[in-house]
């Protein structure tokens, strides 16, 4: 902020548009305020002003490309940071489906264990092969890779 109060103080404040050259008993004087009445008087010409609309937008234009630069890093971040947040949450929710899938493969073998007639122990044999193969397809390397 304290760059723009310079810049608009420059704009606003014009710069001296005359310089007087004052000759006062041999000494020579530059001033913008008129010479004694006593003094030799020459007037020199001003040098033009600088142009500092130029620099003025120059300047304005590098702080705008800052903001549009900060702006996009600020939006890469965000990004980048939703992203690890639904990697994480889909981490999360596979983890929970591999924990359920154990759950059901150890009930199964639990309870084909258990059962004495021959159907029942089928069933839950064909109920542990089909959660032993989801946990490997679904599983492995997956979830287990990361516990």
């Amino acid at each position: 902020m304290r760059w723009l109060a310079l810049i608009l103080a420059a704009l606003i404040c014009p710069p001296a548009l005359a310089i007087n050259k004052c000759i006062v008993d041999g000494k020579v004087t530059y001033s913008d305020l008129p010479c004694p009445s006593s003094a030799k008087v020459e007037n020199v010409q001003a040098p033009p002003p600088a142009d500092m609309t130029e620099a003025v937008k120059a300047r304005v234009r590098t702080i705008e490309d800052k903001q549009a630069l900060r702006r996009k890093d600020n939006e890469r971040i965000e990004r980048r940071w939703a992203q690890d947040q639904a990697q994480a949450r889909e981490d999360r929710e596979a983890k929970a489906r591999c924990n359920q899938i154990r759950d059901k493969k150890q009930e199964a073998e639990y309870w084909r264990s258990e059962f004495k007639h021959p159907d029942n122990v089928r069933r839950e044999a064909a109920k542990a092969d089909f959660y032993n193969d989801r946990e490997f397809f679904e599983c492995y390397g997956h979830v287990n890779g990361n516990q």
